[in-house]
């Protein structure tokens, strides 16, 4: 069959009625959590970020500081994932539903722009459409669709798609969309190695698109470009939010984890088996282990694949270079606080699914018998069908989960009980008991991996029958004093606001309130700030250094 015949089978209306039959379909699927409540970072990326509640020139300004208040509240330079949440803002407020719909119609609209992608790539019709819906109805996307602020995740995808679509035959437009995937998400580079490896497979096709090939290789020239451009900003970004994870794991525990890593993507993917909140595996434990040896001969078949097909100039190479450029970037090679997450796949598995289906398309084509063929076929779509519909019920089962805080902190302690999220539950049970002994026993663990943050704990009402307890006051106060002694390599650039406030309270609890309010002072200077709040704290402090100066 001919490119442009394949191209033809998604029209603009079979696309459009594609998206209207996914996202009642997705509602269905994730009812379960649409009236759930904001949670984790949705807060300080949308309901206490006041840069998204007003659409005016100096918020817009901000999106686009690399080093600025916003890039560290969000740790991200993502000024497209800002302003889509700033927009949604202005229409839904503080109501948690229409933000939901939002983010199931954007996964509809990366299932759509997904299956356009293999129509593309001369996969079989019916085989292009059991591959968008197996996207779809995974259950590890749940946590990139029910989670509000994850919409970069589920945004960054469908404009990385776009750019994939458009740029063959329209670069110029190509490239726009992948630089708005850049700035929603830093993932979205997976698919300049993806636009690459399609170029070097379709440099010999007669029928290719109807650019030059100098067009599209100029093109690519561009979006490397602005992949350069975007890292010469995010890097230092991402070394600043992500310190103490380098620091803690080291390279060596990291490198040696990354195989393991990835056959636990592998079989997420392929069965959903291991999906959770909050993942947590071992980092640095692996060798010898069942995940480690079986991922060196698994990953190994893999890459041997991908560099056949590379060779042979297939089209299944574009979709295992995609899957292996998503995982790069997650891998671990370069340390950051969360090792494994469910929302990590929502990039990988397109490759997967992409590379699969052209692999088993083009063997079944192989056979002489037709009728053999066709056997196999039928086979093949009844396991698919089976397989989507235990997806199905799994993905609305997870989305129960994502229903309430609750049940995504008690799976996580399930699945990790040895993680972070356990051991911080068991603080707090401990301090609900008022065994403060145990409590900081408890905090100390989280400590050693990294997590020295100590505002919740002269905040948080759950810890109020530990305060004044020697034992846990101590702690807290060691909390302060990391903060301040490390204070020089904790900024990046000119410190924010934020940062001076946050230094503020760490002075304040070691009662060095002559240095808190100089602070507080520093960041009623800039622009932007929280006055009202910032001026209370600034009297609360004034009123303790006239008591302090009676004495």
């Amino acid at each position: 069959m001919k490119t442009s015949a394949r191209l033809n089978l998604l029209s603009t209306r079979v696309r459009l009625l594609l998206l209207t039959l996914l996202v009642p379909a997705g509602l269905a699927l994730y009812y379960p959590a649409l009236r759930a409540g904001f949670f984790s970072d949705d807060f300080h990326y949308l309901v206490e970020n006041r840069y998204v509640h007003e659409l005016t020139a100096r918020n817009l300004a901000a999106y686009l500081e690399p080093a600025g208040a916003v890039a560290k509240m969000t740790q991200n330079f993502a000024p497209v994932h800002l302003l889509l949440h700033a927009a949604e803002w202005q229409v839904f407020g503080r109501d948690p539903l229409g933000y939901r719909v939002v983010n199931i119609l954007a996964h509809a609209i990366a299932t759509v722009l997904f299956v356009s992608l293999l129509q593309a790539s001369r996969a079989p019709p019916l085989a292009s459409f059991l591959g968008g819906a197996l996207f779809f109805l995974h259950p590890a996307h749940v946590e990139a669709v029910a989670w509000i602020s994850q919409l970069k995740t589920t945004g960054a995808l469908a404009l990385a798609l776009a750019a994939l679509l458009l740029h063959r035959r329209h670069p110029v437009g190509g490239a726009v969309f992948f630089a708005l995937a850049l700035l929603t998400k830093p993932t979205a580079a997976f698919a300049l190695p993806v636009a690459i490896a399609w170029g070097w497979v379709r440099s010999r096709d007669p029928e290719g698109a109807p650019v030059s090939r100098r067009s599209a290789w100029t093109g690519l020239a561009i979006w490397a470009a602005l992949l350069l451009g975007f890292a010469w900003i995010e890097l230092p970004l991402f070394h600043y939010t992500n310190l103490e994870a380098a620091g803690e794991r080291g390279p060596w525990a990291v490198a040696r984890s990354v195989p393991s890593l990835g056959l636990r993507y592998l079989v997420m993917a392929a069965s959903s088996y291991g999906i959770s909140a909050f993942q947590e595996p071992p980092l640095g434990r692996e060798i010898g282990s069942s995940w480690w040896i079986g991922s060196l001969v698994v990953l190994g078949l893999l890459g041997a694949r991908t560099l056949w097909s590379l060779i042979g100039r297939r089209e299944e190479a574009i979709y295992w270079v995609w899957a292996a450029a998503s995982f790069f970037l997650v891998s671990q090679l370069f340390a950051f606080r969360f090792a494994m997450a469910d929302r990590y796949l929502y990039f990988i598995l397109p490759g997967l699914i992409g590379g699969s289906i052209l692999a088993v398309s083009d063997r079944i084509a192989r056979i002489p018998s037709a009728d053999t063929r066709r056997r196999l076929g039928v086979a093949l779509c009844l396991g698919a069908t089976l397989l989507l519909a235990i997806f199905a019920a799994r993905t609305n089962a997870q989305a129960r989960v994502w229903s309430l805080p609750a049940r995504i902190y008690a799976q996580a302690a399930w699945n990790f009980p040895e993680g972070i999220v356990a051991t911080r539950m068991r603080a707090q049970r401990a301090a609900a008991k008022g065994d403060a002994k145990e409590t900081v026993a408890a905090l100390r663990i989280l400590s050693a991996r990294g997590d020295h943050y100590f505002e919740h704990l002269v905040t948080d009402p759950t810890y109020r029958l530990v305060r004044g307890d020697p034992v846990f006051d101590e702690f807290v106060t060691e909390q302060a004093s990391w903060w301040i002694e490390n204070q020089e390599r904790l900024f990046f650039a000119e410190p924010t606001w934020i940062e001076l406030r946050h230094m503020a309270h760490a002075h304040m609890v070691r009662r060095e309130y002559r240095e808190a309010a100089a602070l507080i002072e520093r960041a009623l200077e800039q622009e932007g700030t929280s006055q009202e709040v910032l001026d209370a704290e600034l009297d609360e402090l004034r009123r303790a250094l006239a008591r302090e100066t009676a004495d």
